[in-house]
């Protein structure tokens, strides 16, 4: 049985960048009090973790896309990994894969951070694509990139058999 996949592009508005919603590390002290500012104004409305979690529970699959430049995933995406702990995130039985960039100098270790947490938060993990800086700027880096989304499609349908999941990607 095959299963049809209508791939949509996404709007700005559906791309959450959670260096946007405060996740981010503590700021040098010349940016401090735009800092606090900002994060006064955060405590203050309804929390941002209820709006990424609303948006995780209406999707499938998960895609972490962020670049390696010191050995780990940025501390942004730690925070947020932290966040959804902390609160008790259900995301279990959600697909999820990794996609980096770096410099092909230790982004295993980013890799196994993130797979690890995925683990631990009882999610469906599928390999993930480390991507050298420049490569996806090249046509061979970009047919590796549609080969690598090919693949993980290709296992959340061979997953989703093998466990009788049922997904569906909608607009």
């Amino acid at each position: 049985m095959s299963n049809e996949y209508r791939l949509n592009s996404l709007e700005d508005d559906e791309i959450l960048k959670l260096y946007e919603l405060f996740f981010g590390p503590i700021l040098m002290r010349r940016e401090t009090e735009f800092y606090l500012e900002s994060l006064k104004t955060f405590l203050n409305k309804e929390s941002s973790i209820e709006k990424v979690v609303n948006k995780l529970n209406e999707c499938d699959a998960i895609i972490f896309s962020y670049p390696v430049y010191t050995f780990i995933a940025p501390s942004q995406l730690h925070r947020f990994i932290e966040l959804l702990k902390e609160n008790n995130v259900n995301l279990e039985n959600k697909f999820v894969t990794q996609i980096t960039t770096s410099k092909h100098f230790y982004d295993m270790t980013a890799h196994k951070y993130i797979e690890e947490n995925c683990y631990d938060l009882k999610m469906k993990y599928v390999k993930g694509l480390s991507q050298d800086m420049e490569d996806l700027t090249k046509k061979e880096g970009q047919l590796e990139a549609i080969n690598f989304f090919k693949y993980f499609i290709n296992s959340i349908d061979a997953i989703s058999l093998r466990c009788n999941v049922k997904y569906s990607f909608s607009t």
